[in-house]
């Protein structure tokens, strides 16, 4: 069959390039971080797998935890504000198994015995025998650390606390806790459904068996955990926030919306920068800048054109409006936008995609590295299966670690220098990628 010869002559083409050995890396290195032994066992012990968990702070993320527990035969209480709240939490529930109903996904008699595994209530009954407790209340430190110590004055429990969080490190939240080793941090990438990996952030006072139980958790819940230690945005939200900062900048040079989406959906990203900023929440994305950059003069830019659209109610996919504008089922860039932050979009026609792609990736990059420099992951495997789980760089370039193997540490290192030179420190490059250059070093030997 001709057809089938031209198809494997193709495939035997495919099956050697640049790409297909980076995608296999990348397989392996996911599976790698997955059932990293470090985590997943105690003393040489196995984990011990929750039998029923709690979650305080309900929406954005209450239900969806819940849900994703349930399918994991996993008991679940959910604590909603207040009795509307609970009847929300559970009709999301209830139409995410449904949902999987009408897919033919799950038949009806499964996904009743999944649902009944969720409970909901607007105070705290039914946490006392919880294994785990999991809060997700936003972003503001007071009204985690006010969670924490209501449910440790529910006499009885001997549970792992989890703080879910964007920004703000697990270490300014445990400091309050009679048991500040039996705390530890979470961060979800996107929205609950939608996300492969979570974040699992570790101070300095955790116990390995904290760790390795919200590990074993995290496994259950069907998704990679990727351990980070404890700081300000830890790894996922660090590297993002760069990202977005410096699409932010280049909106405001002048550089069109589309222009900045298309260069990155180009270069392999599941969608742009400004569409990533609509799902994550602006009003987030704002205060997770202010919680790792603080009062930075080379942040006041973007943080002016956050604040103004936060102040104007566009915070993105939940509020209908952000950069995009979302009704129903269709999604169109939001022209009025520029008008609102007083932008003009010059002409552009000499700024070149690759140039777009360069400010984006090596901001990303440049953060990543300090990461690894600076301890907060382990490895360049980590951060790499971070950033490709987490963040959508695309899986056949690597990740930023193998990115700069790929381009090479002094092509790399040459364009931070020029970047670093015309707009700033941020594009300053780490001691390590110099010292790489110098030696002719790399990330990875294979």
């Amino acid at each position: 069959n001709r057809g089938l010869h031209v198809e494997s002559v193709y495939f035997g083409e495919l099956a050697v390039t640049s790409y297909a050995k980076q995608l296999i890396r990348t397989a392996v290195a996911i599976d790698g971080v997955r059932n990293d032994g470090r985590f997943s066992k105690t003393a040489g012990k196995a984990a011990k797998k929750p039998s029923k968990i709690a979650v305080a702070g309900g929406e954005p993320f209450g239900p969806g935890i819940a849900c994703l527990a349930a399918e994991s035969g996993i008991r679940v209480r959910l604590k909603a504000k207040d009795d509307a709240s609970v009847g929300k939490s559970l009709k999301e529930c209830y139409d995410y198994f449904m949902e999987k109903v009408s897919g033919h996904e799950e038949d009806a008699v499964h996904a009743e015995r999944k649902l009944d595994l969720i409970s909901a209530a607007a105070d705290y009954s039914g946490f006392r025998r919880a294994d785990i407790i999991i809060e997700s209340a936003g972003e503001d430190p007071e009204v985690k650390r006010r969670i924490l110590k209501e449910v440790e004055a529910i006499p009885g429990g001997n549970f792992v606390y989890v703080s879910n969080s964007y920004a703000v490190p697990v270490s300014n939240i445990s400091g309050v806790s009679k048991n500040p080793g039996k705390v530890i941090g979470m961060r979800m990438s996107g929205s609950v459904s939608d996300s492969d990996l979570i974040e699992i952030s570790i101070g300095e006072g955790t116990l390995p068996e904290t760790v390795s139980e919200t590990f074993e958790l995290v496994k259950l819940l069907g998704r990679t955990p990727l351990v980070v230690k404890d700081k300000a945005g830890s790894y996922l939200t660090r590297v993002e926030l760069a990202y977005f900062t410096e699409a932010l900048q280049l909106l405001g040079e002048g550089v069109g919306a589309q222009d900045i989406e298309d260069a990155m959906v180009q270069f392999g990203f599941p969608e742009g920068p400004l569409s990533a900023m609509d799902d994550v929440g602006l009003d987030v994305i704002k205060q997770g800048a202010v919680a790792i950059y603080g009062h930075s003069p080379e942040c006041a830019k973007p943080r002016a054109m956050l604040d103004q659209m936060v102040s104007e109610g566009k915070t993105g996919v939940r509020s209908g409006t952000g950069f995009y504008r979302y009704h129903r089922d269709e999604k169109r860039l939001d022209r009025s936008v520029s008008r609102l932050l007083s932008l003009h979009e010059d002409d552009t026609n000499g700024i070149s995609q690759e140039y777009i792609q360069d400010r984006l990736i090596l901001a990303l990059v440049n953060e990543a590295m300090s990461c690894l420099e600076e301890g907060v992951v382990e490895s360049a495997r980590d951060g790499d299966v971070g950033a490709v789980l987490g963040l959508g760089f695309p899986a056949y370039r690597g990740g930023p670690f193998r990115y700069v193997d790929t381009a090479g540490p002094g092509d790399v290192l040459k364009k931070l220098h020029n970047l670093s030179v015309r707009y700033g420190t941020r594009y300053t490059p780490p001691l390590s990628l110099k010292n790489m250059a110098v030696g002719g070093g790399r990330f990875y030997e294979d």
